[in-house]
């Protein structure tokens, strides 16, 4: 039987997409995760974060990732969009293997007790900081967040974001205050209070 743990990277960023990422495990392979340093990817660096996920997406029984863009963000309540988007993921793992519990990082006013795994009634749990309490939650998020650094990158290079993409980074304010009529659409979340409130101090708006 195995154990699915679920998170997302980039769900607070004004620029660039959210990333959810889930991982199925067996009690080996989390001991082995666990054994290789497998943790939150907040407490890794970029280099442990990328080497670790090549070892995970060899490890694990599966693994899947949903890049969710901008637009679609803006056009749903995110907090809806993201256990929207986990519980898409724990159903595709449950058509694959047998599951015996889905452990999701908390998502605030989402509450499913349970999912129809084939059949079975399997446990899901909503826990706040999970990927500091379970391995296949950590696993997760790692592969979450190298995704979302692949994509931030990509900006990067392409549009010259500076700052890492949240409203809390003044670098990314500032090169958006400098960019607002220049921002691509596809890249930003137009609809944030944060974008609202630059456009109008500075006088522009996407």
């Amino acid at each position: 039987m195995y154990r699915v743990g679920i998170d997302e990277a980039g769900r607070g960023s004004l620029i660039g997409p959210m990333v959810v990422s889930a991982v199925a495990m067996d009690i080996r392979t989390a001991d082995l995760l666990n054994s290789v340093g497998v943790v939150d990817s907040k407490l890794l660096s970029p280099q442990e974060r990328s080497e670790l996920s090549g070892l995970i997406k060899k490890s694990v029984a599966w693994y899947g990732i949903v890049v969710v863009p901008p637009s679609l963000i803006d056009s749903y309540n995110l907090n809806k969009l993201t256990g929207v988007v986990a519980i898409f993921l724990a159903k595709r793992a449950c058509a694959y293997l047998g599951v015996e519990r889905v452990v999701i990082d908390m998502i605030r006013g989402i509450r499913i007790k349970s999912l129809d795994c084939r059949g079975r009634s399997v446990p899901v749990l909503f826990e706040e900081k999970a990927d500091n309490k379970y391995v296949e939650v950590a696993a997760a998020s790692i592969l979450a967040k190298v995704e979302r650094d692949r994509a931030i990158s990509e900006i990067r290079k392409k549009y010259g974001l500076q700052g890492s993409g949240y409203p809390s980074d003044p670098q990314t304010l500032e090169w958006i205050s400098n960019n607002l009529g220049n921002i691509p659409r596809d890249i930003v979340r137009k609809k944030w209070n944060t974008l609202k409130k630059l456009g109008r101090k500075s006088g522009n708006s996407l």
